[in-house]
């Protein structure tokens, strides 16, 4: 009885431990430029960001791609590259996106966005301000820019960082609409 016993709470456990859930990723570019490549990778791949088909998302929705892992239960971190650390995702002032995390406990979506790419950064901001645009998202873009050259390693120019901010702030004087205060 006994045997029988440790052998059902081997069998529970082993269970248990070989649990895997459905995690279907869902990531939507809200980039200018849009990319038929994007990859995932995360604690559950070793952080492998080589470009492996076996983590490409594939078409979803309208802009979006998808890709569905089979994942162990508990904590798992992730980012989208579009196949290796030189294209991978930033926030949309160029900074870091730091790992996602979640904890999965059952068959579950998550959905995402993606706002620039490390080797696009500039390039995509610069494809925006030759369209039309608000001009909220113009001193935005202008203002990310500048901050981009003058914060960020991979950027940086200082011509450039001091370049962008009167652009800037042209565009808010005439957003605003009357005359606000110089910087001089």
């Amino acid at each position: 009885m006994r045997i029988a016993f440790v052998l059902l709470l081997w069998i529970c456990s082993t269970s248990i431990v070989l649990a895997q859930y459905k995690v279907r990723f869902v990531v939507k570019e809200k980039t200018i430029i849009k990319h038929d490549s994007i990859y995932i990778t995360g604690s559950f791949n070793d952080w492998d960001s080589a470009a492996n088909k076996k983590y490409k998302l594939e078409p979803y929705g309208v802009n979006e791609r998808s890709i569905v892992l089979s994942v162990k239960p508990g904590k798992i971190e992730y980012k989208f590259t579009r196949g290796n650390w030189l294209t991978v995702e930033k926030q949309f002032g160029g900074g870091e996106v730091p790992n996602r995390v979640v904890t999965i406990n059952k068959d579950t979506t998550l959905r995402d966005s993606i706002s620039n790419y490390r080797d696009q950064f500039l390039s995509d901001n610069w494809l925006a301000l030759s369209m039309p645009q608000p001009d909220t998202i113009r001193i935005a873009l202008l203002s990310s820019i500048a901050a981009a050259y003058a914060n960020f390693p991979d950027y940086y120019n200082p011509d450039s960082a001091f370049f962008y901010p009167p652009c800037a702030y042209t565009a808010a004087k005439k957003q605003i609409g009357r005359r606000i205060p110089s910087f001089h």
